[in-house]
């Protein structure tokens, strides 16, 4: 991608984030190789790897609902990768073994990037963000080109709710009520006042 391009949608990216309606804008699709800086346990239930190496370079993260696909060796060991199609990806079939996680946090001065992934049996990823070291390496597509917009979607998956909370906390004063359906405590969140937006959890009840 020519610097041209790239200043193009980061300045049109920018535009309609500092206006009052959403936009969906276009950005190119990565795909690459990063490094396990270190891992940190949120909670009973829940990990946070964080990213980065070279291969962060020039990594795009501009919605709070932002999310990845982290790549996995299939059930013979073999790891199969898109390949670079213009501004996408193009997938072989039959499609490589992956797992989709929001990205928590980015940040560009150090190209680090924060996934958290909830630990459960039997999970692919749970599997490994339980059992992953710095210094290990995985191969990371996307952001998919998403809508970067003003418009705050929330809730969404568990991750991605605590990065929408950061970004609501900038713009409004109030109090978000994340839905939780699993028993009170497993997630191993907790529900801290960011900004001016305090969060309360509320369970739902049991089902019977």
């Amino acid at each position: 991608m020519t610097g041209l391009v790239r200043e193009a949608h980061l300045a049109r990216i920018a535009e309609v984030r500092a206006g009052t309606a959403a936009a969906k804008v276009g950005y190119p699709i990565g795909l690459r190789e990063l490094e396990v800086l270190r891992t940190a346990r949120l909670g009973p239930a829940l990990v946070r790897i964080t990213l980065g190496g070279d291969g962060a370079a020039g990594f795009e993260s501009h919605v709070p609902e932002e999310h990845v696909r982290l790549i996995f060796p299939d059930e013979h060991g073999e790891l199969r990768l898109p390949e670079r199609d213009g501004l996408s990806l193009r997938w072989p079939r039959p499609l490589p073994v992956s797992r989709e996680y929001t990205v928590r946090r980015h940040d560009p001065d150090t190209g680090e990037l924060d996934i958290d992934i909830a630990l459960h049996p039997g999970g692919l990823g749970a599997d490994w963000a339980a059992a992953v070291a710095p210094g290990e390496r995985i191969h990371v597509a996307g952001p998919p080109g998403g809508p970067a917009a003003r418009a705050i979607r929330s809730p969404g998956p568990r991750p991605a709710r605590g990065s929408a909370a950061a970004e609501i906390a900038a713009l409004v004063r109030g109090r978000s009520i994340p839905r939780e359906t699993r028993p009170h405590g497993d997630h191993g969140l907790s529900a801290p006042r960011l900004g001016r937006v305090s969060a309360t959890w509320v369970h739902n009840a049991p089902v019977h």
